[in-house]
């Protein structure tokens, strides 16, 4: 009895480890395809805004447009060149990555690790630190609870957690409050 319910438990575990490895698996392919896009776009804007200047030049300065485009034309630093298995290495962490994107695009942000006990704050945006009015070392390490109020809906704070525990994305509008207590 004991040592069947053992072995089934130790399977059980074993199936939602590889159940929950085939989610981060699904969820890293992902991050990556969208980084993957995201980059793929901003290259895409470049080349157009490298051809519209091209034309503009071409148009504006048609004696010595070749001239000019050719000065423009750099070439990469060959610190780069050679180092471009590390670069790529880089690229490939998906924190990093992850990171970068929300720098670009969150002026505020904070990150935090669901596999570490209370899911504390691993990283927070030079503005988020501005903006809450804590010291780094008052954020980082800590669960994000510390932000909280009363005026904070449990609800919201509740479908956070739900999120969290299910692994899924979740959004919501949260009350937090700054190191003075305003809002």
């Amino acid at each position: 009895g004991v040592t069947r319910r053992r072995s089934s438990s130790k399977e059980e575990q074993a199936k939602k480890r590889r159940e929950r490895n085939r989610v981060l698996a699904r969820r890293t392919r992902l991050r990556k395809k969208f980084f993957f896009q995201s980059l793929q776009q901003q290259v895409n804007d470049l080349q157009y805004v490298n051809e519209r200047l091209k034309g503009i030049i071409n148009t504006r300065c048609a004696n010595n447009s070749a001239e000019i485009i050719r000065s423009c034309v750099s070439r990469v630093p060959s610190m780069v060149a050679d180092c471009a298995n590390q670069a790529t290495a880089l690229l490939e962490q998906s924190d990093f990555l992850l990171v970068k994107a929300l720098q670009s695009s969150q002026p505020s942000f904070c990150v935090t690790d669901p596999q570490l006990p209370d899911n504390p704050i691993v990283y927070a945006s030079n503005t988020f630190i501005e903006l809450t009015g804590y010291d780094r070392s008052q954020v980082l390490g800590r669960n994000c609870r510390f932000l909280q109020g009363p005026d904070t809906d449990p609800d919201a704070v509740a479908k956070i957690r739900k999120g969290i525990e299910e692994g899924k994305d979740t959004s919501v509008f949260l009350r937090q409050y700054k190191a003075d207590g305003t809002v």
